[in-house]
Formats: structure tokens, C-alpha cells, sequence
């Protein structure tokens, strides 16, 4: 298990076995009626992000040693539901696999092109399926982090510490609010805005809270 959370970059990881921490990890786990083996609280080799993720192999959950110092309790608790939300959920697409299936079908059309000249006139087109691909895969992400959301609330029944806690994340990590057109197409994750309304929407309280 350690290896693979060190082949992601993190560094120094802590397995909680009996800390107040996994207790409430696991707390609301069984609350959420997910199976969940254990919590790591890690520090990344490359950055310093209040961050968290669930990996579905070993029904861990990972979080950032400094997600958890900087978040209240009730934040981190909606951060934990959310990512339990993830392992309930069904699995989501790996988008660099897209990005590999790309490169066969490139090159099988390059191999049997009749000639230079009439690959070259609808080379073009072939970049169409891989944008197609990378836009689709998008949104199932973002669909699947917008229901991860609502089930966070639903296990906590606090809809607005899940917003609170990705605006404490955002200032932290220093992200923006908002993405634009192009950013909302291919990333793999809603803007907070984009998830904040969501969740108001959901729970139908006024957006302009």
C-alpha cells in the first residue's frame, strides 16, 4: 500500500491506526455505508496543497498535513464524506489512458495511408476523436466530483461545510474561483463556483449566500 501512495510523490506517510483522526475517518465511513480500510496523512514531494483523494485499490483515503491543520473539524469532515463519496461512487476514467489509446490509432493510420500527400490533407481530422475523448472524459470527472459533493452533505447533513471547505482549500492552494470555456472543457474538476451552486441548487438555499 505504501508504495503506491509514494509512486503519486507524496513523502513522509503516516498510517493512523489509532488517532482521534482515522476514528472519525472511519465513523463516518460506517455512517456512509462504505467499506474503508484505512487513512494516510501525507505530505507531497513536490508542493505543499491542503488536498485529499480516495484511492479505490486499497479503500484508502489520503490527506495533506496541512488540509488538516489549516481546515476546521467540520470542513475536514466534509472533505472525508466527499472522498468516501468516491469510493461508493462507480469508477471513474483515467483520462492519460485516453490519451494513450490516441497514439495507435494515429499511427495505424498512418501506416496504412495510401500516400504522403493524402495523409497529410486529412491528418487534421485524426486530432478530432483524441479532443472528443479528452472533453467526454472531462465531464464524467466533474460529474462524478459534483455528486461526491452532495453525498459529502448528505453523510454530514451539512451542505454548507462542504462549501466552506472548498473556499478554505481554494485560498490555500491559491486557485481561482472560476475556470474559463477552455478549463471548464478539460479539466478534470468543477470550478468552486461551478460546485458551490451546485450544492445550492441541491439543497435549495439562495445562491447568493
Amino acid at each position: 500500500v505504501k508504495a503506491l501512495f509514494k509512486q503519486g510523490g507524496l513523502r513522509r506517510l503516516t498510517f493512523l491506526e489509532a488517532e482521534e483522526f482515522r476514528a472519525r475517518a472511519m465513523e463516518i465511513a460506517r455512517q456512509a455505508g462504505v467499506r474503508l480500510n484505512g487513512v494516510v496523512v501525507f505530505q507531497h514531494r513536490h508542493f505543499h496543497q491542503a488536498n485529499a483523494f480516495a484511492h479505490r485499490l486499497t479503500r484508502y483515503i489520503a490527506v495533506s498535513d496541512r488540509l488538516i491543520r489549516n481546515l476546521t473539524k467540520r470542513e475536514v469532515d466534509a472533505v472525508i464524506a466527499h472522498e468516501l463519496g468516491h469510493l461508493r461512487g462507480w469508477p471513474g476514467v483515467y483520462l492519460p489512458k485516453l490519451y494513450w489509446t490516441y497514439l495507435p490509432f494515429y499511427f495505424a493510420c498512418w501506416v496504412v495511408s495510401d500516400s504522403t500527400s493524402a495523409f497529410e490533407w486529412w491528418e487534421p481530422f485524426i486530432a478530432f476523436p483524441a479532443v472528443v475523448a479528452v472533453i467526454v472524459s472531462a465531464r464524467i470527472c466533474q460529474s462524478r466530483e459534483l455528486a461526491a459533493d452532495v453525498r459529502s452533505a448528505r453523510v454530514s447533513g451539512d451542505s454548507h461545510g462542504m462549501i466552506a471547505a472548498l473556499a478554505r482549500i481554494a485560498r490555500l492552494n491559491r486557485e481561482p474561483a472560476a475556470w474559463g470555456r477552455i478549463e471548464g472543457l478539460i479539466l478534470t474538476h468543477p470550478s468552486l463556483t461551478t460546485r458551490a451552486l451546485s450544492l445550492a441548487a441541491r439543497f435549495q438555499f439562495p445562491p447568493s449566500r
